[in-house]
């Protein structure tokens, strides 16, 4: 209820810690109905991200690409509600970064190709381009 009244997010970030703390991702946000960073507020352009996909109201991707001030992310959200009142949205992303990519690779034993308009996203792997415009796509072989 801390995150509908707009309490002090203190016991909300202990809480989450203590629940969460042990999942392998780089950042966790939590926003309330208003848009309010309850966690994570040095994420603004993930947060800004967040509602401008309407999140916030309910609506939109529940798992999408951010391209920020981190790289390359994969971002994971679950709107928080109760009894069905929407309260705001929790959020946890990945860094597609090289160590993320070397493990991809180890574990698959492919490759992995992001393209994004067109053209690669990063050089770290060999790459190939595949024509999809204004779109982020993944895909592997």
């Amino acid at each position: 209820m801390a995150v509908s009244l707009g309490a002090d997010p203190g016991a909300l970030r202990e809480l989450y810690q203590r629940q969460f703390g042990w999942l392998q991702i780089d950042h966790s946000v939590v926003l309330s109905r208003s848009g309010r960073a309850l966690i994570g507020a040095g994420h603004a352009d993930l947060n800004k991200n967040l509602i401008e996909r309407g999140l916030m109201v309910g609506t939109g991707e529940r798992l999408f690409y951010h391209e920020g001030k981190r790289g390359l992310e994969m971002v994971a959200t679950s709107p928080i509600s109760y009894r069905s009142q929407l309260l705001g949205v929790i959020a946890v992303t990945k860094n597609l970064d090289a160590a993320w990519m070397k493990v991809v690779r180890e574990m698959s034993g492919g490759q992995l190709f992001l393209v994004k308009d067109g053209a690669s996203c990063s050089a770290r792997l060999t790459w190939s381009v595949v024509a999809r415009p204004s779109s982020l796509t993944a895909t592997g072989s």
